[in-house]
Formats: structure tokens, C-alpha cells, sequence
């Protein structure tokens, strides 16, 4: 997983790559779902959105204060991503 992920030549197939038990629920709840009501692009951006909102919240579950470090950075890279 970390040398395909890491050697991957875009940020696409880096994401492709890095989880793909969490992509596929990401992709089946929240992408397809959003995809059938918005543009594809503002779809996957959503969906990264989601996913650093989803980590940070673990991070304010053990921290006990309100923190918005990963969806930013996570939501950057939605925007880097493309669509197939």
C-alpha cells in the first residue's frame, strides 16, 4: 500500500492507492450519492471535505477541543485531484 501509494504518479492514484477500504466507502456514501445531485468535480471536493472533517473529529474526540488541522489540507488535495 505505501510504495504504490507513494510512487503514485498523480494525486488521483495516490488516493487510489493510499486507503482502499475508506475510499470505497467514501466513494459509495458520500461521492455517488452527491454525484447524482452535483458536477462531478464539486462532488469529489465534498467527499475530500468529509474526509479530513472525519479526522479531525477523531482528533477533537481525543483532544477535547475544536480543531480543524486535516479537512484543509485533506480538502487541497481534493482540488488536485482529477476525474476519470
Amino acid at each position: 500500500m505505501l510504495s504504490r501509494s507513494l510512487g503514485a504518479g498523480t494525486f488521483s492514484r495516490f488516493w487510489h492507492y493510499w486507503n482502499p477500504i475508506w475510499g470505497y466507502y467514501l466513494g459509495k456514501y458520500i461521492f455517488k450519492p452527491l454525484k447524482s445531485i452535483a458536477p462531478s468535480s464539486l462532488s469529489l471536493l465534498i467527499t475530500f471535505v468529509v474526509c479530513g472533517f472525519i479526522h479531525d473529529l477523531a482528533i477533537m474526540i481525543l483532544k477535547w477541543k475544536f480543531t480543524l488541522l486535516l479537512t484543509p489540507l485533506v480538502s487541497i488535495h481534493g482540488t488536485l485531484c482529477d476525474i476519470k
